[in-house]
């Protein structure tokens, strides 16, 4: 499975995880709503 990093410096980079962990990927528009609430302060 491969997630795509919608913001930052590494934009648009796929991160590779491994199935069978029991890990679900997070939607793109509930990620950014969330970062979106948090602020770039905090991460």
């Amino acid at each position: 499975m491969e997630t795509r990093i919608s913001g930052g410096s590494r934009r648009g980079r796929k991160l590779r995880s491994y199935g069978g962990v029991g890990l679900r990927p997070t939607s793109e528009k509930v990620r950014s709503a969330i970062f979106s609430l948090i602020g770039p302060e905090s991460v």
